[in-house]
Parts: C-alpha cells; structure tokens; sequence
C-alpha cells in the first residue's frame, strides 16, 4: 500500500521530549524530501499553559518557506481529573484536534508509570478508562482520538486486544463513528505495545473499520525521520486488505498557516 502524502501528527522539539533536531525547519525539509503534500503540525498541549508552544511554530513558520500545505492543530489531552470528555485547554482556531489519554482515568497516573494494582483494580482501570474515552470521541471539538489502545497494553492492564477488551472497543469505535470523530492508525506506538498487544493490534484496526469509523494515518513523528514515514502501520493496513483510499485526510478547520509560494513548491 502506498500511503497518501499527508501526515496529521507532528511533533516538535517544544513538547520537550522530541530529537533536538526536531524544528520547524527540519520538519519542512522532510516533509518536502517525502514529497507530501499537507502536514499537520500538532504540537501536544497537556496543561493550558502549553498553548504558548502553537505561537513558538508559528513564529518559525514565518521565518521559513514551506514545501506544502502546513496545518496548525494540537495533540491536547483529555481530561482525566474531570473524566467527562472535556480537554485541558480550548480547541478554538486550530484546524486539526486531536485528543489523546496519556493520564490514567483520574488523572495521578501517565500512561508509561507502573503502579501497583491489584487484578480487581486493574480491571476498574480498565473500564473507567472506556467510560472515560466514550465521552471523549463524542466531545464536537475533537476530530480524532489518538493511538487508540496504548494506555490499556501498559502495566499489565490487558494482555491482547481480545475477548471482552475488543468488545470494549468495538463500543468505543461505535460512539467514535456516531459523533463523526476518527481513529488513528499510529505509527509511533509499535515501538510501545507488548508483543501480544503488537499481534492482536488488526484485531483493534478490524474493530475500528467493521463499527464504521474513518481511520487516519498519523506517524507521531518526534524525530525528522519519522515524518511521514508509514512502516508498521502499512503493515497492519496490508493485513486488513486496506488500500490508501480506505484512509480518511481531515476535513480541515482552518485555512493552513502555511503554504508553497507559486513557482516554489
């Protein structure tokens, strides 16, 4: 499968955890070495004070030529204290939104942490957590849910994408595909799931297709090497028998903040 030149999921080094070669600049360069044709540079907002890093892109973005389409949208987490599909900060003015669950359900924990549970509050865990997500993909400011599965695959939370886990999902998926909001196929997250997690993960993909969501491919990039790069995830599409048309490019809400000038693309 020959993915379609747009990646919706960008980093940079703002968020803190990036290559430090991860700016602007770089981001263009590989955007325009991969020949894509529109990025989304989505910059992650955990806390409300985070919304002062989409100015920091901008700012670059003045100072360069872009290759392509440059959207300006955000990775913004839901808020796991509330747990009522809310996000930490405001979606306004963003062409791109996408939430995301890095805390568990009540927000003391991140997702990569491993506190001690036992087997009954692991399981509570896990359904707080699909409450929670239900309300998040039926949240209108939201165009996406990321990486689905990542926080559920860690610390012994679920051992595969099977059984009652997958039909947690397929809940999950089918209030996604009602409220119009689409699921990610992330590449970032193969290098994160369990081997287990890893196998069973077109199970979740399958769930996703089969309830009716669009699905998006989203590299996650952190490093310039990984913009618009699409392995893993070409894999789990090819082995759900999935062309690039079954993938779904935003129906963006802004104008980009960048674009090629005529003569210079």
């Amino acid at each position: 499968m020959q993915p379609l030149p747009v990646d919706t999921h960008i980093h940079t080094i703002y968020c803190g955890h990036a290559s430090e070669d991860m700016l602007v600049a770089n981001i263009l360069k590989a955007a325009r070495d991969k020949g894509l044709e529109a990025i989304a540079i989505t910059e992650h907002l955990h806390r409300p004070h985070d919304r002062g890093r989409l100015d920091r892109i901008l700012a670059d973005l003045r100072k360069e030529q872009a290759p392509c389409e440059v959207y300006l949208g955000a990775e913004i987490d839901a808020d796991g204290l509330a747990e009522d599909g809310s996000l930490v900060t405001e979606a306004e003015g963003l062409a791109y939104v996408i939430a995301s669950t890095h805390h568990y359900p009540g927000g003391k924990f991140w997702w990569y942490d491993t506190p001690e549970l036992t087997a009954d509050e692991r399981a509570q865990v896990v359904e707080r957590w699909f409450t929670w997500a239900g309300k998040v993909v039926a949240n209108p400011r939201v165009c996406t849910f990321a990486h689905p599965g990542i926080l559920v695959s860690r610390n012994g939370l679920t051992d595969a994408y099977e059984g009652a886990v997958l039909d947690g999902f397929r809940r999950l998926f089918a209030q996604a595909a009602e409220h119009d909001t689409m699921v990610e196929l992330n590449e970032l997250i193969a290098k994160k799931l369990t081997p287990r997690h890893q196998e069973t993960y077109p199970d979740l993909m399958r769930a996703a297709r089969e309830s009716g969501c669009k699905l998006v491919l989203a590299s996650d990039a952190h490093q310039p090497a990984a913009v618009g790069r699409f392995e893993w995830t070409v894999q789990v599409a090819e082995a759900l028998g999935l062309e690039a048309a079954d993938f779904s490019i935003p129906a963006w809400r802004a104008d980009p903040v960048a674009r090629p000038e005529v003569g210079h693309a």
